[in-house]
Formats: C-alpha cells, sequence, structure tokens
C-alpha cells in the first residue's frame, strides 16, 4: 500500500467493493491514529452490546499492514478496550514491530495469530471465540489471561517466552 493517498480510501479498498462503507468508529480510529492516539474504545460497566464500539476484523488487519498507519502504530502499537470485533481477527502471517493489546473487547470471530511475529500481546478480559497462534513469534510480552470464555481453546505450536 502506498502512502500519501486518503487512508479511509485505502480501508475502504483494502476490504473490497463490495464491503459496506467504514463505520464512523472505523473512521474515528483512522482518524485518532493520524493524531497520534492509539487506545480507542471505552467499556462502560453494564453497556448494552448495541452501544459498543465495533470495528471489523479486516479492518484491524488493515491497521497492521497498511504502510502508513504502520508507521503511525510504532512503536506503541494499537490498543482497543470494551471494543466488538465482528468477523474473525486474523493477524495470520503479519510481521509488525509493535504490539497488540485488547482489553475486555469481545471476539466472538475469534483471534488467529498463527505465523505473527509481533512485538507484543497484551490481552485480558476478552471474550474470545478460539484462538491460534501456531508458530507466531512475540518479541516482548505474551500475555492473554482472565478470558470471560474461549470457546475451542487455545492452540499454540510455538514456545512463547
Amino acid at each position: 500500500m502506498t502512502g500519501g493517498s486518503d487512508p479511509n480510501a485505502r480501508a475502504q479498498a483494502f476490504l473490497g467493493a463490495d464491503a459496506p462503507a467504514l463505520t464512523e468508529f472505523e473512521r474515528e480510529v483512522v482518524a485518532g491514529l493520524l493524531q497520534w492516539r492509539g487506545a480507542f474504545g471505552a467499556l462502560k460497566s453494564g453497556a448494552a452490546l448495541e452501544s459498543t464500539p465495533r470495528l471489523r476484523g479486516a479492518f484491524v488487519r488493515w491497521l497492521f499492514v497498511d504502510e502508513e498507519m504502520r508507521r503511525l502504530l510504532t512503536p506503541g502499537g494499537l490498543g482497543l478496550q470494551g471494543v466488538a470485533i465482528d468477523g474473525a481477527l486474523d493477524l495470520s502471517a503479519v510481521a509488525a514491530p509493535f504490539g497488540l493489546a485488547l482489553h475486555m473487547c469481545l471476539l466472538p470471530g475469534g483471534l488467529t495469530l498463527d505465523g505473527a511475529n509481533l512485538q507484543a500481546l497484551d490481552g485480558w478480559g476478552n471474550w474470545c471465540g478460539g484462538r491460534s497462534a501456531q508458530n507466531a513469534q512475540m518479541f516482548g510480552d505474551f500475555r492473554f489471561a482472565a478470558a470471560v470464555a474461549t470457546p475451542g481453546g487455545f492452540r499454540a505450536f510455538a514456545r512463547f517466552d
């Protein structure tokens, strides 16, 4: 992906011409990154699922592969709190010099990190529909604890230090 063009248009192109337009919250995430803010969302106690900020898993993947967004995320990474991820969050084979923090998020489509190389992964209090990290490498901290539920369990065929 090349820098200089409208990041919202690049995100839409990555998601596909048939994909729904970027949501207001997805546009807010892009704008926040352009203003050097890496963490989004706010979980309010007892918040209804309908009012939970939502991002598409494919949109989050785009943040990790688009050159301009990668520059904005380095070195701090992306932090999401109280966000629902629609669809699978698939970061398979993504190599990023920054990490991902997921706190109190809903990931019904699961999290896949197969073959990923990330600086760190920090997750707690998430509801996750399954996780896989076969041959993933984390060069910093790896924590994915206190999940509310993880149907399907966690599969990892690599050593995490």
